[in-house]
């Protein structure tokens, strides 16, 4: 396994910039005031595909293209949404007519459907497990897999988010907060902050009830759930971290958790103070944040990458 690096990160920069957004950076002062430090937000949930997962997905496939000389003549994934949408809008794309995305019915409905507007074939699964081994047949049928966040490649183009973001703003930021499913982001957010001079601290924010990174740190191995865990936060709903990402999830400050309820919470209120749409994956960020400034971190700069925006207009309405 690569030491992956920030110089690692300013390449894959370099060969995805002219294919993403540079998504804006905003802060909000009556949040400020109310929570006693300083956020800024890096708006991933206005990127295109609306996520930071086309990032790592874009750098994955031209990486190998770059060894190759071509795309892959077949491609395959399984994803909680946000990746497979990125795999479906880059094989059209690229042109790689032979693309099979695999996702479970618990995904988030508005990502199956965006998943399905391009020309990839999309089956949906009855579970993650399913979806596992039907896209490990693939593989052994010669398909290339590309990981949501199992693969280097994949972690230095999430990277380049935070990347950006510390590029973007210019007063010196002391902690990093990102939600972590199966911790590509959180990885890269690592990768970055200890490429700086200062090394802003960094942490990881998951559901309660969907806590493997958590609990893999806590036992020093990988912790696997056999069943999808129940939580608001579909994109962070995912059996387990990799190999890839265990080694940096490892060395990150702190991992923080929030409840259904606290997403909730902070979603309606953030999604109001915005006025735009934000996953209730994203708010894991912000709770975060906010039991890191109530714990002494007042007065601090604090970069939140809110990382994606696919949730139905009216979905807040509902809950």
């Amino acid at each position: 396994m690569t030491n992956l690096t920030l110089d690692y990160v300013k390449i894959a920069h370099d060969r995805i910039k002219d294919h993403i957004i540079e998504t804006p950076i905003i802060t909000n002062k009556s949040l400020n005031d109310e929570i006693g430090a300083n956020i800024f937000f890096k708006l991933e949930n206005l990127q295109k595909t609306g996520s930071f997962k086309i990032r790592g997905a874009t750098n994955n496939l031209l990486g190998f293209y770059q060894k190759n000389g071509k795309f892959p003549d077949k491609l395959t994934t399984t994803s909680s949404g946000n990746h497979s949408i990125a795999i479906a809008e880059l094989s059209q794309k690229f042109g790689i007519k032979d693309s099979i995305i695999f996702i479970d019915k618990e995904a988030a409905q508005i990502k199956i459907d965006e998943s399905k507007k391009y020309q990839s074939e999309v089956i949906v699964t009855q579970s993650k497990l399913e979806s596992n081994i039907l896209v490990d047949q693939k593989i052994a049928e010669g398909y290339y897999m590309c990981s949501s966040y199992g693969d280097e490649d994949v972690i230095l183009g999430q990277a380049t988010a935070t990347f950006e973001a510390m590029n973007q703003i210019s007063e010196q930021i002391d902690a990093i907060f990102v939600p972590c499913g199966g911790g590509g982001l959180a990885s890269g957010a690592y990768i970055v902050a200890h490429g700086f001079d200062y090394n802003p601290q960094t942490f990881a924010v998951e559901p309660e009830n969907a806590n493997d990174a958590q609990l893999s740190v806590k036992n020093n191995e990988i912790y696997k759930f056999h069943e999808t865990p129940k939580t608001i936060a579909d994109g962070a709903r995912t059996l387990w971290i990799s190999e890839k990402t265990f080694p940096y999830i490892k060395k990150l400050d702190d991992i923080y958790t929030a409840n259904d309820e606290e997403i909730i919470f902070w979603w309606k209120k953030l999604t109001k103070l915005l006025n735009m749409q934000i996953e209730p994956t994203a708010i894991l960020a912000l709770i975060g944040a906010k039991k890191y400034i109530d714990r002494g971190g007042k007065n601090k700069n604090i970069l939140i990458i809110l990382s994606g925006g696919n949730v139905m207009p009216n979905f807040i309405l509902k809950k």
